[in-house]
Protein backbone atom coordinates (compact mmCIF):
# COMPACT_ATOMS: atom_id res chain seq x y z
CA UNK A 1 0.00 0.00 0.00
CA UNK A 2 2.84 2.27 0.79
CA UNK A 3 4.50 1.52 -3.09
CA UNK A 4 1.38 2.89 -4.38
CA UNK A 5 1.01 6.38 -2.70
CA UNK A 6 4.48 7.28 -3.45
CA UNK A 7 4.08 6.05 -7.04
CA UNK A 8 3.22 9.94 -8.43
CA UNK A 9 5.97 11.61 -5.76
CA UNK A 10 8.37 8.66 -7.46
CA UNK A 11 7.33 9.26 -11.14
CA UNK A 12 7.99 13.16 -10.62
CA UNK A 13 11.27 13.22 -9.16
CA UNK A 14 12.36 10.77 -11.65
CA UNK A 15 11.09 12.86 -14.36
CA UNK A 16 12.53 16.37 -12.84
CA UNK A 17 15.92 14.20 -12.98
CA UNK A 18 15.75 13.23 -16.15
CA UNK A 19 15.25 17.02 -17.19
CA UNK A 20 18.54 17.60 -15.29
CA UNK A 21 20.70 15.41 -16.51
CA UNK A 22 19.22 16.67 -19.90
CA UNK A 23 20.48 20.19 -19.03
CA UNK A 24 23.95 18.39 -17.75
CA UNK A 25 24.39 16.95 -20.97
CA UNK A 26 23.24 20.23 -22.77
CA UNK A 27 26.15 22.12 -20.02
CA UNK A 28 29.09 19.33 -21.06
CA UNK A 29 27.95 19.65 -25.00
CA UNK A 30 28.55 23.14 -24.90
CA UNK A 31 32.10 22.51 -23.13
CA UNK A 32 33.14 19.68 -25.16
CA UNK A 33 31.70 21.13 -28.19
CA UNK A 34 32.47 17.46 -29.60
CA UNK A 35 30.96 15.83 -33.06
CA UNK A 36 28.23 13.72 -33.46
CA UNK A 37 28.97 11.03 -32.40
CA UNK A 38 30.67 12.44 -29.09
CA UNK A 39 27.32 13.64 -28.08
CA UNK A 40 25.66 10.77 -28.59
CA UNK A 41 28.55 8.45 -26.35
CA UNK A 42 27.94 11.54 -23.83
CA UNK A 43 23.89 11.62 -23.63
CA UNK A 44 24.10 7.69 -23.51
CA UNK A 45 27.35 7.90 -21.00
CA UNK A 46 24.81 9.98 -18.70
CA UNK A 47 21.50 7.83 -19.34
CA UNK A 48 23.48 4.89 -18.37
CA UNK A 49 24.68 6.09 -15.27
CA UNK A 50 21.41 6.54 -13.72
CA UNK A 51 21.24 2.40 -14.14
CA UNK A 52 24.26 2.02 -12.39
CA UNK A 53 24.10 3.77 -9.63
CA UNK A 54 20.99 1.73 -9.28
CA UNK A 55 22.54 -1.41 -9.68
CA UNK A 56 25.14 -0.23 -7.24
CA UNK A 57 23.13 1.06 -4.50
CA UNK A 58 19.85 -0.86 -4.73
CA UNK A 59 19.02 -4.60 -3.76
CA UNK A 60 20.09 -6.72 -6.84
CA UNK A 61 18.12 -9.95 -5.62
CA UNK A 62 14.59 -7.12 -5.63
CA UNK A 63 15.52 -5.37 -8.73
CA UNK A 64 15.66 -8.80 -11.00
CA UNK A 65 12.56 -9.67 -9.58
CA UNK A 66 10.92 -7.16 -11.14
CA UNK A 67 11.17 -3.74 -8.43
CA UNK A 68 9.34 -1.04 -9.21
CA UNK A 69 12.77 0.47 -8.54
CA UNK A 70 13.48 0.01 -12.34
CA UNK A 71 10.59 2.46 -13.65
CA UNK A 72 13.26 4.93 -11.99
CA UNK A 73 16.13 5.28 -14.08
CA UNK A 74 13.67 4.67 -17.15
CA UNK A 75 11.21 7.29 -16.01
CA UNK A 76 14.62 9.45 -16.06
CA UNK A 77 15.49 8.81 -19.37
CA UNK A 78 11.70 9.47 -20.66
CA UNK A 79 11.83 12.70 -18.81
CA UNK A 80 15.56 13.73 -20.52
CA UNK A 81 13.57 13.15 -23.93
CA UNK A 82 10.76 15.20 -23.17
CA UNK A 83 12.73 17.99 -22.37
CA UNK A 84 15.34 17.79 -25.15
CA UNK A 85 12.39 17.82 -27.82
CA UNK A 86 10.74 20.61 -25.76
CA UNK A 87 13.79 22.08 -26.39
CA UNK A 88 14.07 21.31 -29.81
CA UNK A 89 10.83 22.64 -30.64
CA UNK A 90 11.14 26.11 -28.96
CA UNK A 91 14.42 26.21 -30.15
CA UNK A 92 13.60 25.48 -33.90
CA UNK A 93 9.90 26.87 -34.44
CA UNK A 94 10.29 25.98 -37.89
CA UNK A 95 7.77 22.85 -39.66
CA UNK A 96 10.48 20.52 -40.51
CA UNK A 97 11.24 20.22 -36.45
CA UNK A 98 7.76 17.62 -36.34
CA UNK A 99 10.01 15.45 -38.45
CA UNK A 100 12.65 15.39 -36.10
CA UNK A 101 10.28 14.78 -33.39
CA UNK A 102 8.90 11.50 -35.22
CA UNK A 103 12.41 10.02 -34.17
CA UNK A 104 14.29 11.81 -31.84
CA UNK A 105 11.66 11.02 -29.04
CA UNK A 106 12.31 7.08 -29.83
CA UNK A 107 15.76 7.34 -29.51
CA UNK A 108 15.37 8.19 -25.40
CA UNK A 109 12.67 5.38 -24.81
CA UNK A 110 14.13 2.79 -26.89
CA UNK A 111 17.74 3.47 -25.41
CA UNK A 112 16.26 3.25 -21.95
CA UNK A 113 14.37 -0.18 -21.99
CA UNK A 114 17.72 -1.39 -23.73
CA UNK A 115 19.37 -0.28 -20.77
CA UNK A 116 16.40 -1.56 -18.23
CA UNK A 117 16.80 -4.87 -20.07
CA UNK A 118 20.39 -5.27 -19.72
CA UNK A 119 19.61 -5.72 -15.85
CA UNK A 120 17.98 -9.03 -16.89
CA UNK A 121 20.80 -10.45 -19.07
CA UNK A 122 22.58 -13.79 -17.79
CA UNK A 123 25.75 -12.66 -19.71
CA UNK A 124 27.87 -9.65 -18.13
CA UNK A 125 28.84 -8.12 -21.09
CA UNK A 126 25.19 -7.62 -22.46
CA UNK A 127 25.00 -4.34 -20.75
CA UNK A 128 27.93 -2.98 -22.45
CA UNK A 129 26.88 -4.71 -25.95
CA UNK A 130 23.97 -2.57 -25.33
CA UNK A 131 25.24 0.52 -24.74
CA UNK A 132 27.19 0.39 -27.90
CA UNK A 133 24.45 -0.50 -29.82
CA UNK A 134 22.77 2.70 -28.50
CA UNK A 135 25.27 5.03 -29.05
CA UNK A 136 25.00 3.62 -32.51
CA UNK A 137 21.61 4.22 -32.60
CA UNK A 138 21.41 7.34 -31.33
CA UNK A 139 24.46 8.62 -33.22
CA UNK A 140 22.84 7.42 -36.46
CA UNK A 141 19.78 9.12 -36.14
CA UNK A 142 21.55 12.32 -35.55
CA UNK A 143 23.12 12.35 -38.61
CA UNK A 144 20.19 10.90 -40.70
CA UNK A 145 18.12 14.30 -38.97
CA UNK A 146 21.36 16.37 -39.48
CA UNK A 147 21.40 14.77 -43.35
CA UNK A 148 18.46 14.25 -44.58
CA UNK A 149 15.61 15.41 -41.56
CA UNK A 150 13.07 17.12 -44.08
CA UNK A 151 12.90 14.06 -45.98
CA UNK A 152 9.84 12.22 -46.46
CA UNK A 153 11.48 8.66 -45.36
CA UNK A 154 11.79 10.00 -42.23
CA UNK A 155 8.56 8.53 -41.15
CA UNK A 156 9.74 5.03 -42.23
CA UNK A 157 12.41 5.86 -39.93
CA UNK A 158 9.81 6.91 -37.39
CA UNK A 159 7.65 3.69 -37.66
CA UNK A 160 10.60 1.39 -37.48
CA UNK A 161 11.38 3.21 -33.98
CA UNK A 162 8.04 2.70 -32.75
CA UNK A 163 8.00 -1.22 -34.17
CA UNK A 164 11.41 -1.35 -32.41
CA UNK A 165 9.59 0.58 -29.25
CA UNK A 166 6.93 -2.50 -29.01
CA UNK A 167 10.08 -5.32 -29.52
CA UNK A 168 11.84 -3.87 -26.39
CA UNK A 169 8.44 -3.35 -24.08
CA UNK A 170 7.00 -6.89 -25.16
CA UNK A 171 10.78 -8.40 -24.02
CA UNK A 172 11.04 -6.58 -21.34
CA UNK A 173 7.27 -7.95 -19.67
CA UNK A 174 8.24 -10.96 -20.75
CA UNK A 175 10.99 -11.13 -18.88
CA UNK A 176 9.63 -9.12 -15.79
CA UNK A 177 6.77 -11.79 -16.27
CA UNK A 178 8.67 -14.97 -15.82
CA UNK A 179 10.89 -13.75 -12.75
CA UNK A 180 7.57 -12.93 -11.33
CA UNK A 181 6.36 -16.56 -12.40
CA UNK A 182 9.12 -18.22 -11.36
CA UNK A 183 9.39 -16.25 -7.25
CA UNK A 184 5.94 -17.23 -7.29
CA UNK A 185 6.51 -20.97 -7.62
CA UNK A 186 9.54 -20.56 -4.92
Amino acid sequence: MKDIKLFPVVVILSLLTGSGIFYLARFLEGIISGSLLLNAVLEESIKLSLFILLWLFSNKKKLLKGSSLLLCPLLAVFGFGIIENVYYFFSFPLSSIYLRLLYSYPIHINTGLAYTLGFYAKKRFIPLLLFTVSVAYHYALNVVSLLHGTKPFIYGIALANLFLFFVLVRKLMNEINIRRFLRARN
